[in-house]
């Protein structure tokens, strides 16, 4: 296993005390005490605490969109309902299991409301990146016929969307729930494919 350099490390510290603590309730010094070093050498690896955390942002930013495939000129090759559901399957676990995203979804709900950029970020991942990706699905599934009864495919996909972010919260909320938030979430996926492939 590859040893984390001190920049990972104090950004895994952020992303920890962040999402336990709070944003604006841990303090430079605190990240960098958590990993052995004095506060001030964290400006050796950021220009201060709110570049470490768009750093963080970023990084997991890139991962999550790798890893459930968010493509931004479309052209998703799902051609049924079976694949899309796995598709979807695909990144509603990895979004609900996977520690990083979890961590900063919750940074967010602590921190929405006491910072505009935070909130901003807040609904482009909550709404507008998920809306988007699943209109140019739902495009591509009418071009190709698949999809069937779509009037408006944006509003279709905050339609079968925003159920699932609601899950997905409630996993967040309840983690003892995460078993049953899946199941309701696989439920509303066969439902709209019943409905609309």
């Amino acid at each position: 296993m590859v040893e984390q350099s001190t920049k990972e490390k104090l950004m895994a510290s952020a992303l920890d005390l962040f999402s336990t603590k709070g944003y604006s309730a841990t303090s430079v010094d605190e990240i960098a005490e958590n990993i052995g070093i004095k506060g001030p050498n964290l400006y050796k690896y950021f220009k201060g605490k709110e570049d470490l955390l768009d750093e963080i942002f970023d990084s997991i930013d890139e991962e999550y969109r790798t890893e459930i495939g968010i493509r931004n000129q479309g052209l998703y090759g799902i051609s049924s309902g079976e694949e899309f559901k796995n598709f979807c399957m695909k990144q509603i676990k990895y979004t609900v299991k996977n520690d990083s995203t979890k961590k900063i979804r919750r940074i967010m709900t602590l921190e929405q409301f006491r910072n505009k950029k935070m909130a901003a970020f807040e609904t482009y991942h909550q709404i507008e990146l998920i809306e988007d990706m699943y209109t140019k699905v739902f495009d591509e599934l009418i071009a190709n016929k698949v999809m069937k009864n779509v009037h408006d495919s944006r509003d279709t996909a905050f339609l079968f969307s925003a159920p699932i972010t609601v899950m997905i919260q409630m996993a967040d909320r309840q983690p003892s729930k995460q078993k049953e938030a899946l199941a309701r979430i696989e439920k509303h996926i066969d439902y709209f494919i019943h409905v609309y492939f």
